[in-house]
């Protein structure tokens, strides 16, 4: 069937990423100095939207009015916490609330230029006082949050695995993975290392999530595939094919500035449709067709269609590695510390399990009063 452009048609559309890094704040500044920092933060990323989407740039080659998606880094208004950082403080100063007086501002500019936005940053609840959580947010053209995903798998801050059985009591299992079903598509949004998991773009896939978008920090990806003098940078970039391929859908990735960036919009066969070579504040765009990807998930064979779900989760079952409910009862003064002692529980756990051999872990010099990643 083909596809006519018009003023109506949502199916073929832009989608342009951000590439910055975010202002840290540092250990001992003031809560002044805090909120300076996200002030700072967030006005450099609206600067960005507005340079790209302006009236005179849609205009310049390369460029057209069909931008409806804008994809933001991980931790792009609050930055990251450090170790030795105090949660509560870095709760009540370094966290946000979403919804909050920051994503109404960047709601603005949803609203300025009938774009959706997806952004990543430390998000405070008062469900939970103590406890910050690393939070990718979809926002609509109406500057509305539809969904936020908070990251399951991280070494930072706190996960709902680690409130499982509080956090399923409030948002029940479908708050895990929050999906966004829009007029552009049903969108989905993960943080960084968590691309690493295929576990978590197939939960997205199966409620039939089409682009993800990857809000990353991770840095300088390899963008050649090159194993050079750091071969783990290769694991992002191949891990962000194979999710496309894996899960017939788009992926599109905003990074950070400093290493050398690697933004990344990538069809659903894994072909890279644009791409960031150098560091530095800068934004790519790529033309999408979600008629296209749509049949191409109903004609192919494998893949989602062929998926035994029963024989996996059965085998998955067997097998807890990291186990559930971890802060549920106490919430750690220091999260990045107290995650340091869960991962003991983690190596015991894959030592009984055979996933790792106990003898090669003290031969090759894990300590054994830590055994930390």
């Amino acid at each position: 069937m083909a596809i006519i452009l018009s003023k109506k048609t949502e199916d073929v559309f832009t989608i342009v990423c951000l590439q910055r890094s975010p202002r840290t704040p540092r250990l001992g500044d003031t809560e002044a100095e805090y909120k300076m920092a996200k002030d700072e933060n967030l006005n450099a990323i609206i600067r960005m939207i507005d340079r790209t989407l302006s009236e005179s740039r849609v205009y310049a080659p390369g460029f057209d009015r069909r931008i409806r998606l804008v994809v933001c880094p991980e931790s792009a208004i609050t930055s990251y916490p450090f170790d030795g950082q105090d949660a509560k403080e870095w709760v009540n100063r370094g966290s946000i609330y979403v919804p909050g007086d920051e994503t109404d501002k960047l709601g603005e500019k949803a609203k300025e230029y009938g774009v959706y936005i997806v952004c990543n940053s430390y998000e405070r609840n008062d469900d939970w006082s103590d406890a910050y959580f690393n939070t990718s947010f979809i926002m609509d053209p109406n500057g509305k949050i539809l969904s936020k995903y908070r990251r399951l798998h991280t070494g930072v801050c706190v996960s709902p695995d680690e409130l499982f059985d509080d956090y399923i009591k409030k948002y029940g299992w479908d708050g895990l993975f929050p999906v966004a079903k829009t007029k552009i598509g049903t969108l989905a949004a993960l943080a960084c290392g968590e691309i690493d998991y295929p576990e978590i773009s197939r939960m997205f896939a199966l409620q039939g999530a089409e682009i993800l978008c990857h809000c990353d920090g991770y840095g300088m990806a390899d963008v050649n595939l090159v194993a050079g003098n750091n071969p783990s940078f290769l694991a992002h970039p191949i891990h962000r094919r194979a999710r496309a391929i894996e899960n017939t859908c788009y992926v599109a990735m905003a990074n950070h500035s400093l290493l050398g960036g690697g933004c990344e919009i990538i069809d659903y066969y894994g072909r890279i449709l644009a791409r960031t070579f150098f560091s530095g504040e800068q934004t790519i765009s790529a033309l999408v067709n979600m008629h296209s990807l749509r049949v191409r998930r109903a004609t192919q064979r494998g893949y989602l269609f062929g998926l035994r779900t029963h024989i996996f989760a059965k085998g998955y079952d067997k097998y807890e590695i990291w186990p559930p409910n971890q802060f549920l009862k106490k919430m750690p003064k220091n999260v990045i510390t107290a995650k340091g002692e869960l991962y003991k529980k983690i190596f015991e756990n894959c030592f009984k399990l055979g996933i790792i051999k106990r003898e090669v872990a003290e031969a090759y010099g894990v300590p054994k009063e830590t055994y930390k990643f």
